[in-house]
Protein backbone atom coordinates (compact mmCIF):
# COMPACT_ATOMS: atom_id res chain seq x y z
CA UNK A 1 0.00 0.00 0.00
CA UNK A 2 1.43 3.45 -1.27
CA UNK A 3 1.74 5.93 1.76
CA UNK A 4 0.83 9.71 0.98
CA UNK A 5 4.35 10.83 1.36
CA UNK A 6 5.15 8.62 -1.59
CA UNK A 7 2.27 9.73 -3.76
CA UNK A 8 3.40 13.38 -3.30
CA UNK A 9 6.83 13.20 -2.32
CA UNK A 10 8.80 16.86 -1.74
CA UNK A 11 10.94 17.80 -4.73
CA UNK A 12 15.02 17.58 -3.73
CA UNK A 13 16.73 21.56 -4.56
CA UNK A 14 19.88 20.50 -6.40
CA UNK A 15 21.82 23.92 -6.65
CA UNK A 16 24.83 23.17 -9.00
CA UNK A 17 26.47 25.39 -12.44
CA UNK A 18 28.03 21.27 -13.47
CA UNK A 19 26.43 20.33 -16.22
CA UNK A 20 27.25 16.81 -15.79
CA UNK A 21 25.73 16.29 -12.57
CA UNK A 22 22.43 18.33 -13.90
CA UNK A 23 22.53 15.58 -16.50
CA UNK A 24 22.74 12.85 -14.14
CA UNK A 25 20.58 13.65 -11.40
CA UNK A 26 18.09 13.86 -14.40
CA UNK A 27 18.56 10.33 -15.87
CA UNK A 28 18.49 8.93 -12.16
CA UNK A 29 15.41 11.04 -11.60
CA UNK A 30 13.52 10.25 -14.73
CA UNK A 31 11.77 7.43 -13.20
CA UNK A 32 11.23 7.92 -9.22
CA UNK A 33 8.61 9.38 -7.93
CA UNK A 34 11.03 11.77 -6.52
CA UNK A 35 11.51 14.88 -8.72
CA UNK A 36 14.65 17.01 -8.83
CA UNK A 37 14.61 21.06 -9.24
CA UNK A 38 17.64 22.72 -10.53
CA UNK A 39 17.82 26.20 -9.08
CA UNK A 40 20.32 28.42 -7.18
CA UNK A 41 17.99 31.53 -6.70
CA UNK A 42 16.81 32.31 -2.78
CA UNK A 43 13.61 32.96 -4.00
CA UNK A 44 13.25 30.29 -6.40
CA UNK A 45 14.10 27.84 -3.64
CA UNK A 46 11.72 29.54 -0.45
CA UNK A 47 9.12 29.18 -3.07
CA UNK A 48 9.50 25.00 -3.66
CA UNK A 49 9.99 25.17 0.19
CA UNK A 50 6.60 26.86 0.79
CA UNK A 51 4.58 25.29 -1.89
CA UNK A 52 5.82 21.83 -0.93
CA UNK A 53 2.93 19.63 0.95
CA UNK A 54 5.98 18.08 3.18
CA UNK A 55 8.27 20.35 3.73
CA UNK A 56 9.52 19.06 6.47
CA UNK A 57 11.53 16.81 4.25
CA UNK A 58 12.97 19.10 2.10
CA UNK A 59 16.63 18.62 0.74
CA UNK A 60 18.56 21.11 -0.60
CA UNK A 61 22.11 19.57 -2.05
CA UNK A 62 24.46 22.84 -3.13
CA UNK A 63 27.48 22.22 -5.14
CA UNK A 64 30.06 24.44 -2.61
CA UNK A 65 32.75 23.59 -6.14
CA UNK A 66 30.29 26.10 -8.09
CA UNK A 67 31.50 28.91 -10.14
CA UNK A 68 28.78 30.93 -11.06
CA UNK A 69 27.15 31.69 -7.22
CA UNK A 70 28.26 31.56 -3.76
CA UNK A 71 27.44 28.18 -2.35
CA UNK A 72 27.93 28.60 1.04
CA UNK A 73 26.05 32.35 0.87
CA UNK A 74 23.03 30.29 -0.24
CA UNK A 75 22.88 27.98 2.31
CA UNK A 76 23.44 31.15 4.81
CA UNK A 77 20.46 32.79 3.08
CA UNK A 78 17.96 30.67 2.88
CA UNK A 79 18.35 28.72 6.44
CA UNK A 80 17.97 32.87 7.79
CA UNK A 81 15.32 33.62 5.40
CA UNK A 82 13.32 30.63 6.15
CA UNK A 83 13.70 30.79 10.12
CA UNK A 84 11.73 28.93 12.21
CA UNK A 85 10.89 26.76 9.66
CA UNK A 86 14.37 26.03 8.42
CA UNK A 87 14.23 22.96 11.07
CA UNK A 88 12.35 21.09 8.29
CA UNK A 89 14.85 21.97 5.60
CA UNK A 90 18.27 20.09 5.50
CA UNK A 91 21.09 21.40 3.46
CA UNK A 92 23.79 19.21 2.18
CA UNK A 93 26.90 20.87 0.89
CA UNK A 94 29.09 19.01 -1.55
CA UNK A 95 32.72 19.70 -2.42
CA UNK A 96 35.30 17.84 -4.30
CA UNK A 97 37.88 18.20 -1.15
CA UNK A 98 36.87 17.98 2.62
CA UNK A 99 40.07 20.06 3.88
CA UNK A 100 39.66 21.69 8.07
CA UNK A 101 38.74 25.30 6.13
CA UNK A 102 35.46 23.64 4.05
CA UNK A 103 34.79 22.02 7.47
CA UNK A 104 34.53 25.20 9.24
CA UNK A 105 33.05 27.02 6.28
CA UNK A 106 30.28 24.67 6.38
CA UNK A 107 29.51 25.02 10.19
CA UNK A 108 29.55 29.15 9.85
CA UNK A 109 27.04 29.10 6.96
CA UNK A 110 24.53 26.82 8.72
CA UNK A 111 25.18 23.95 6.04
CA UNK A 112 23.54 20.87 8.00
CA UNK A 113 25.70 18.30 6.01
CA UNK A 114 28.66 18.09 4.14
CA UNK A 115 29.81 15.11 1.29
CA UNK A 116 32.26 14.83 -0.84
CA UNK A 117 30.95 14.86 -4.08
CA UNK A 118 30.67 11.01 -5.28
CA UNK A 119 28.81 10.66 -2.16
CA UNK A 120 26.27 13.14 -3.13
CA UNK A 121 26.02 11.78 -6.54
CA UNK A 122 25.44 8.05 -4.89
CA UNK A 123 23.41 9.46 -2.10
CA UNK A 124 21.17 11.07 -5.52
CA UNK A 125 21.15 7.44 -7.05
CA UNK A 126 20.14 5.58 -3.90
CA UNK A 127 16.55 8.68 -3.35
CA UNK A 128 15.98 7.89 -7.05
CA UNK A 129 16.18 3.82 -6.95
CA UNK A 130 14.91 3.79 -3.18
CA UNK A 131 11.94 5.17 -4.13
CA UNK A 132 11.44 3.47 -7.49
CA UNK A 133 11.34 0.21 -5.42
CA UNK A 134 9.08 1.39 -2.80
CA UNK A 135 6.42 2.31 -4.94
CA UNK A 136 6.71 -1.28 -7.13
CA UNK A 137 6.33 -3.04 -3.68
Amino acid sequence: MQTASLLNPPPIILATDDARLRSKAERLFAKSPLSVVFSHEVQEILRIIGTSDNAHRIYVCIDLDAKSFQGYELAREVKELLGEASEGVTIIGAAFGIEPAVIQQTKLYRIDALLQRFALEKLLRTLAEGTQEQVAE
